[in-house]
């Protein structure tokens, strides 16, 4: 589970002289140099597109009379360009949060941002004007700063440096110091005020040791002078932990197959507050649990209060629940109903984008909308159904109690004991599949008297790709065959996605690439959407897949459906690896051969098994005149595989390829 890749310090202090801190290197702005601006390759990395020269946060904590203490993080960063796939970097994203009830907005303030380029051998320097910054409202949550540098191009440098000011002192997500590019130095300070105790939570693998000291600490601040309109000046005198990191050569994320979200694995450092001791007070517990979660969410009008909305949708509920219907019956013809109702507009968030009665009478809303409305109409037809947050693949994975971090909800069904969940956006038939964005790993299923539950959103299902070749080779044709190819589940939309998305030329030109080069002479897919369930059938001829070398006939027992290359070539891994959801293939190949000749060698069969039933693969081998049934199973039992069972996953791959990729032996009677 990808939590257990979080590392979690508590905000312990070491007793060190402030001087003894050694952090000597400066990390100023406008100081790019000509020398800098010719270095042609990252000296860390010489693949690397872009790098940071550094990246730099400095965080301390203000205080005013009206609204108590607040935190200020200023930012600094450095990038040089070296290609055009690094481009990309000169377009900056800066989010923030603004979804608070009783604080202000987080601010980005003193923002400044140059691009530096070498022009006839002088630095020439662009300053990003107000036209060059653009906000975005991502959604009621956070807003986006976006910057567009001017004039970048391979050899540039761009500097940034900006403020984040937040109320919120409870949950900081500080400092980010590895990316997709290396970074030559990263430093970061942290001056805490002792009235809070921190926990300092560490994520990624990039282990760099923090020094820490007692330090002293004051604000100046105006308030009114008790009993009188006027104000007067004070000075706040407190202690202070005082935290540095520095790390040189941070190498980037390496960019492996099967990654859920590479967003949870980089190296960051985020802060969140256990407990506030003021003087002569006692000590108080701040942590927030998953009661405070659903507390807070199901308070919300925007969610609590339009689930105990029913009216509009009572005449609709009579006719489409019958009173014969058992439970099951009733829940399904209610999701159908929802499905055909309320159109998704592809908008993401757990609470509604208006009244859930306009979302049913304009058809059309977001998530919430859709899939709110389908939990209220089960629970007034009498279905135990509860909403589920969730945070889809894209956002990341949430690993501690927030309301924040989700970003979806689904719906929860309990039937006899047995949990079904429901997305009514979408729209693949009568199945009840979430869509793949959903799959997530965990959610959390909240109820109105304050519990909630960890649910599991990974399929329990495989998907299975099945494909039946029955194919005759003639010495003067090569192969001439027939396959017919089934695909469930999420397989099934997979299929159904690409066909959809091109005409069937293209789609044949495809597929013919895919499996190496045969080409295709009749074509078909059928689709039983409800079902979920596709199916492929084409006719097919090629001079492949046998080789004649000497006096002997090499047959790929596979043909196109053959696994030639490893999937996994990294000698170690760090992170898991995703496969998004169980999965089974499965192969069969009728191969007949002329009766002139007859079969000298063919693989053995074999079975591979990996532990705790993670996956296994079986091959075997029927012989029968002048034919030969050729049939494998590779099974993926589970959707996520820990970092710590990487090489024997790569073991057992490396041997699935072995064994696929062995000769039949054909030779002339």
């Amino acid at each position: 589970m990808r939590r257990l890749y979080l590392k979690k310090y508590s905000a312990v202090l070491l007793f060190l002289s402030f001087t003894a801190l050694c952090f000597g290197q400066k990390f100023e702005l406008n100081e790019v140099t000509k020398q800098e601006l010719e270095e042609r390759s990252c000296s860390v990395d010489s693949s690397a597109s872009a790098a940071y020269l550094f990246t730099t946060c400095a965080l301390r904590f203000d205080y005013s009379a009206e609204n108590g203490f607040s935190y200020i993080a200023e930012y600094k960063q450095k990038i040089k360009i070296y290609k055009t796939e690094g481009l990309r970097w000169a377009d900056v994203k800066i989010p923030y949060y603004v979804g608070y009830k009783k604080l202000n907005k987080d601010r980005i303030v003193n923002l400044k941002a140059y691009s530096y380029n070498l022009e006839e051998g002088k630095v020439k320097k662009q300053k990003v004007t107000s036209s060059g910054v653009l906000l975005e409202k991502t959604n009621e949550f956070w807003e986006t700063k976006l910057i567009t540098f001017p004039g970048v191009k391979p050899g540039s440098i761009i500097e940034l440096t900006y403020e984040i000011r937040s109320e919120d002192i409870q949950t900081i997500d500080l400092f980010q110091y590895q990316f997709d590019i290396p970074v030559r130095k990263a430093y970061l300070k942290m001056e805490l005020p002792l009235l809070y105790t921190y926990k300092i939570i560490r994520s990624g693998f990039v282990d760099i040791p923090m020094q820490s000291n007692y330090g002293d600490g004051s604000i100046n601040y105006s308030a009114y002078i008790e009993g009188t309109r006027a104000k007067r000046d004070y000075i706040l005198n407190f202690k202070t932990a005082v935290y540095e990191l520095e790390q040189w050569d941070v190498p980037a994320l390496k960019n492996e197959p099967f990654t859920a979200n590479r967003n949870d694995y980089y190296a960051k450092i985020s802060l969140e507050l256990e407990s506030v001791q003021f003087p002569e007070e006692p000590q108080k517990k701040i942590a927030v649990t998953w009661d405070d979660v659903v507390k807070t969410v199901f308070s919300n009008p925007s969610f609590g209060g339009e689930l105990q909305k029913t009216s509009y949708f009572l005449s609709d509920l009579d006719r489409i629940v019958q009173k014969e219907m058992d439970a099951r019956t009733k829940t399904l013809a209610i999701f159908e109903w929802v499905k055909k109702q309320i159109a998704w507009n592809g908008k993401m968030g757990y609470n509604t984008s208006q009244s859930l009665e306009e979302a049913y009478n304009k058809r059309n809303g977001n998530v919430a909308d859709v899939n709110l409305t389908l939990t209220a109409m089960l629970t007034q037809a009498g279905i135990d159904a509860h909403p589920v947050l969730l945070s889809t693949r894209e956002n990341g994975f949430v690993s501690f109690p927030s309301y924040s971090k989700f970003n979806y909800v689904i719906t929860a069904v309990n039937l006899d004991g047995e949990q079904l969940l429901l997305d009514a956006t979408q729209k693949a038939g009568k199945t009840t599949l979430l869509p793949v964005h959903a799959l997530n790993e965990k959610g959390r299923l909240i109820r109105k008297n304050g519990t909630s539950e960890e649910v599991s959103l990974t399929p329990k299902t495989p998907s299975i790709s099945f494909y039946n070749i029955q194919v005759n080779w003639q010495e003067d044709k090569g192969l001439i065959g027939d396959c017919v190819a089934q695909f469930t589940n999420y397989d099934c939309w997979d299929v159904m996605a690409d066909s959809q998305r091109m005409d069937k030329d293209t789609w044949i030109r495809n597929r013919e690439n895919k499996f190496k080069n045969i080409v295709i002479n009749k074509h078909d897919i059928q689709n039983k959407s409800e079902e979920a369930v596709a199916k492929e059938i084409f006719s097919f001829e090629t001079d492949k897949f046998v080789e004649k070398i000497g006096e002997k006939w090499y047959v790929d027992p596979l043909l196109f459906n053959t696994h030639t290359i490893p999937w996994f070539t990294a000698e170690n891994r760090q992170y898991p690896v995703n496969f998004t959801y169980p999965k089974r293939e499965m192969t069969t190949v009728i191969f007949s051969y002329p009766a002139e000749f007859q079969l000298e060698s063919a693989p053995v069969d074999k079975v591979f098994k990996m532990s705790n039933d993670t996956g296994s693969f079986r091959f075997f081998i029927e012989r029968k005149p002048n034919q030969l049934v050729i049939t494998t199973t590779l099974s993926l039992n589970k959707s996520e595989i820990p970092a710590e069972q990487y090489l024997e996953l790569k073991e057992f791959f490396t041997l699935v390829v072995a064994k696929e990729t062995e000769k039949i032996v054909l030779v002339k009677k």
